[in-house]
């Protein structure tokens, strides 16, 4: 037994090293979390699924602990995830017993009200509030286990499932006169996700790159020599391991690192996509695609003919 709490923790420590960037709460976040300060004790969190056509997630988490006589409590809340925080109203019940006896538990009751928020994939914190006291604790949470070999990145490609087909989707920018445009290509697959953001022919500056009314990044535009002014932005989650064995080229996305892209932690699919300088003017646009059923191998053949003539 001590040879396996060993190795747990042993293991829980190899995963603290992490990304800086704030996560999205994603299905990878699933698994059992604790502080080091007060063990034996913790939680076990299990991420599920989109309550909605959103990429928020409903989160149910288990809370292992003592109540104010030092008797094991455990507690269950439900709730739906927002970027890296989840707010939840943990509940419990008294009484009952284990089988054969047949007693029955009470009616559960609102325990505790907790906000549980992600610094990355292997860091939390927990707020509580006891509601029939006030009292309030938070613990400082380091992740203890994952669910088998599944990738954590924080980011929109924790998403996909192993073995699921790629999508790619590409949208053109538009709104100003010519030669102002711009190319927007967005693609998922397993351990790999990435939204590209191109823009030609704006005058030079920085612009913030507004999704579904979200301000989610800035685009330096530049002009290069006599020629128009152009910018481009990569978000990413996750290793890009086509990048190397196709041979791509700066030009081409081969930055394959969320070390050096922004964290793409959000969903553009069905968006309004906006490109907005410091005046809140709005530049170019353009309403992405949702990805239905049937737009993957047009837009992959699409995707090629953008690589071929770049």
């Amino acid at each position: 037994m001590k040879r396996t709490i060993s190795l747990i923790l042993g293991c829980a420590a190899l995963l603290l090293a992490a990304s800086a960037q704030a996560v999205r709460i994603t299905p990878a976040h699933s698994g059992s979390w604790f502080d080091p300060e007060f063990d034996k004790q913790g939680l076990n969190i299990q991420v599920l699924d989109k309550p909605g056509p959103g990429p928020e997630r409903t989160v149910a988490v288990y809370w292992f602990t003592f109540d104010d006589d030092g008797n094991p409590v455990w507690a269950l809340g439900v709730g739906t995830s927002e970027r890296d925080t989840v707010n939840l109203t943990m509940r419990r019940a008294f009484g009952g017993a284990r089988p054969p006896l047949d007693i029955e538990a009470s009616e559960m009751i609102d325990w505790a009200e907790m906000t549980l928020s992600f610094g990355t994939c292997n860091t939390a914190v927990a707020e509580f509030t006891m509601v029939d006291t006030g009292e309030s604790g938070r613990y400082d949470l380091q992740r203890l286990t994952r669910i088998g070999k599944r990738t954590c990145t924080g980011g929109l490609s924790d998403d996909a499932e192993p073995g699921d087909p790629e999508i790619t989707l590409v949208a053109q920018l538009a709104g100003g006169q010519p030669p102002a445009g711009g190319l927007l290509k967005f693609k998922l697959r397993p351990a790999f996700a990435s939204f590209e953001v191109d823009v030609r022919g704006i005058p030079a500056g920085t612009y913030r790159v507004r999704v579904g009314g979200t301000d989610e990044g800035e685009i330096i535009v530049e002009q290069r020599g006599q020629g128009i002014a152009m910018g481009r932005l990569r978000f990413s989650s996750g290793t890009d391991d086509d990048s190397d064995e196709q041979g791509d080229d700066s030009e081409s996305g081969s930055d394959d690192s969320s070390d050096t892209d922004p964290l793409l932690d959000f969903d553009p699919r069905g968006q309004l996509v906006e490109i907005v300088d410091a005046d809140d003017e709005v530049h170019l646009s353009a309403d992405f695609p949702a990805g239905r059923d049937g737009d993957d191998d047009d837009d992959d053949d699409d995707d090629d003919d953008d690589d071929d003539e770049g």
